[in-house]
């Protein structure tokens, strides 16, 4: 602390914002240990009534500046995975809404593969695979640029004067949840698909054709439903694109004096 702003506060009695990182003892409770150093306190006020008046302990995790700050960053925190979660959201609608669109420019194929004695388990195990198969390949393409962003965010410094940065390193845990939601989103939306072979008739599609008036009237309803999730995702990309550039800013605003 003095290197850095020219003064201690472990030489001024009066101040009291400092913090301590400790171990408790085996088998002791923070509950205790505060209690043993409120009693400290209680004593050091009557030794120094004038600089120690009131003075009191709390205990709290590790965290930033003690739990000061735990509770707003726990909340922005929440509010940026929310904003991916939507994000995610609308990406998985988008690429269901994908998969419908193709399932339905196939009807007629499949139709005709049914009516020549293909079984449906084949064709539902195929369109499952395809899903499953694109789902996993954006999934290591997110966590590809993951890993990238956050070897980027690892060697950061917010405050240029401070030497502090956070670094993030995601363990095998992340990586596998991050597969198996891959796995999971491309079973999930894979199912539009399937629904629609399942319930269809294929001596129906076959003499009706491909380009009937209903078919067409679905499928453009379709396309508006596919530009309207399209429009979300990028109204909250831009919404986050906006946030981070907003940060930036405020970090290098001139307040007329140093932040």
């Amino acid at each position: 602390m003095p290197q850095i702003a020219g003064w201690d506060p472990l030489d001024e009695r009066s101040d009291h914002f400092t913090w301590v990182i400790g171990h408790l003892k085996p088998g002791e409770t923070p509950s205790a240990a505060a209690a043993d150093l409120n009693t400290i306190g209680a004593a050091m006020a009557k030794t120094y009534p004038k600089e120690d008046e009131s003075l009191k302990f709390s205990l709290a995790r590790p965290g930033l500046v003690g739990d000061t700050l735990g509770r707003p960053a726990r909340g922005f925190m929440a509010g940026l995975m929310l904003l991916a979660a939507l994000i995610l959201l609308a990406a998985c609608a988008n690429l269901g809404s994908l998969f419908a669109a193709r399932a339905a420019d196939r009807s007629r194929e499949i139709a005709v593969r049914v009516a020549l004695g293909s079984k449906r388990r084949y064709i539902v195990r195929q369109l499952f695979t395809e899903a499953i198969l694109i789902s996993l390949a954006g999934g290591v393409c997110g966590m590809a640029g993951a890993a990238a962003i956050l070897r980027v965010l690892s060697t950061w410094q917010p405050i240029s004067g401070i030497p502090i940065n956070v670094p993030v390193n995601p363990d095998v845990t992340t990586y596998a949840l991050a597969l198996l939601l891959a796995i999971f989103s491309g079973f999930l939306f894979g199912l539009v698909p399937v629904r629609q072979v399942m319930r269809s008739d294929p001596w129906q599609i076959i003499r009706s054709g491909s380009s009937g008036g209903g078919h067409m009237r679905r499928f453009t309803l379709r396309e508006a439903l596919l530009g309207l999730q399209i429009a979300i995702c990028a109204v909250l990309v831009t919404g986050s694109l906006v946030a981070v550039r907003g940060l930036a800013r405020s970090m290098e605003s001139n307040y007329g004096f140093q932040p």
